[in-house]
């Protein structure tokens, strides 16, 4: 008894060959299956394409899920502080089963760990190389954008804290990527400045190290070397020291 197609699947057979004919699906497809007619041919490419359909379809919905669980990871800390946070309370927050953290993250650790990969600064790096001209002011701009990061992103810094004192394996997974990032802007610095990647790697990690140290700092200390952190004159003379540094630093004679 010959079979008939289904709501949407002689649109799925269309739109598959709109894409080649079928004949080209048989010897490229499906070359592996012997004595193969073309009626069977056609319903093994609706049935191919509808899997790929809805394989795209769960990846959708699981993507969405995780933005949903990492953005109630946010809201949790915003309103109850890094003390709030749990399996449970992340579950009810994003209103879906706690059985889909252990899926998609592993653990709560591996859920907070996809946060700070979405929102760190380094991590997240991909703006485009200056020309040798315009060096300094792409390095002073960087440092610059650093701290507006830290400092407007409140769970951010509280999750900074939880990675001082974590060294699970996500957390390792974020610190290798943050290197990565940072190995290869410390070279291409190192080619446009033509200064040695050691001495670059160090005034990076002496600026940077300040800023996060400071910005995490900043909620419970209101001066620092007499830096008023909690006002925006103390981070405004922290920013001209850093130009300053980055300028004497690249008029320094090799």
């Amino acid at each position: 008894m010959p079979r008939t197609f289904q709501d949407g699947q002689l649109g799925i057979l269309a739109k598959a060959l709109s894409i080649k004919p079928l004949s080209r699906w048989i010897r490229e497809d499906f070359r592996n299956i012997r004595g193969l007619s073309y009626e069977t041919a056609v319903w093994l490419l609706v049935y191919q394409e509808q899997l790929k359909g809805m394989e795209k379809e769960i990846t959708k919905n699981r993507q969405a899920t995780e933005m949903t669980l990492i953005t109630a990871v946010n809201d949790i800390i915003e309103e109850s502080g890094f003390e709030g946070l749990g399996i449970n309370a992340v579950a009810a927050k994003a209103k879906v089963s706690k059985m889909l953290i252990y899926r998609y993250f592993n653990s709560l650790d591996g859920l907070i760990a996809a946060y700070i990969q979405q929102n760190d600064y380094w991590i997240n790096f991909d703006e485009e190389l200056p020309d040798q001209a315009h060096l300094a002011a792409f390095i002073k701009q960087i440092f610059k954008r650093q701290i507006m990061w830290l400092r407007e992103n409140y769970t951010l810094k509280r999750l900074y804290r939880w990675e001082l004192t974590t060294d699970n394996k996500f957390v390792k997974e974020l610190r290798n990527k943050r290197e990565e990032k940072g190995i290869w802007l410390v070279e291409a610095v190192s080619k446009l400045s033509k200064h040695p990647k050691k001495e670059i790697a160090a005034m990076a990690s002496i600026i940077t190290a300040a800023i996060s140290y400071l910005a995490l700092l900043e909620e419970n200390c209101p001066v620092y070397n007499g830096l008023k952190i909690q006002q925006e004159s103390g981070w405004e003379e922290l920013e001209e020291g850093i130009n300053l540094l980055v300028d004497l630093w690249l008029q320094k004679q090799l």
